[in-house]
């Protein structure tokens, strides 16, 4: 099961970017519409803290949606206050649970960049 994350970059906090990801088995568009689960995982960087919580930055996992009626194999998430609160390299990866066929599968992860802000702490210290 491959996947093809269309995000490139996003910036800290913001709200709404879109995450699609195609399911393909093989070469081959997997069709979803039988979905009966969809979650879009965002990995933050390794060691770094949000600065919301002073703790380590952790997974989100939000319910994806399908992009048309699943027979592209598309899935979409679009992020909410709070799923982006660090910069740096993160990962994305869906997973989706069909009737048809019957199982759980996971996408490959793709990797893609969250860049600070210019009121960000980091460039209000220069």
């Amino acid at each position: 099961m491959t996947h093809q994350a269309q995000q490139k970059a996003a910036h800290v906090n913001d709200v709404g970017t879109k995450f699609v990801i195609t399911f393909r088995e093989g070469k081959a568009v997997l069709p979803i519409q039988s979905a009966t689960s969809l979650i879009i995982f965002l990995l933050p960087p390794d060691d770094v803290l949000d600065p919301a919580t002073t703790a380590l930055a952790e997974i989100v996992a939000g319910a994806a949606t399908l992009v048309t009626n699943g027979e592209d194999g598309k899935a979409q998430y679009a992020t909410v206050a709070g799923d982006l609160p660090v910069p740096g390299r993160w990962g994305v990866q869906g997973r989706v649970t069909l009737t048809s066929p019957a199982g759980t599968w996971s996408s490959e992860v793709g990797w893609f960049q969250v860049l600070p802000n210019l009121d960000s702490p980091e460039f209000l210290t220069l």
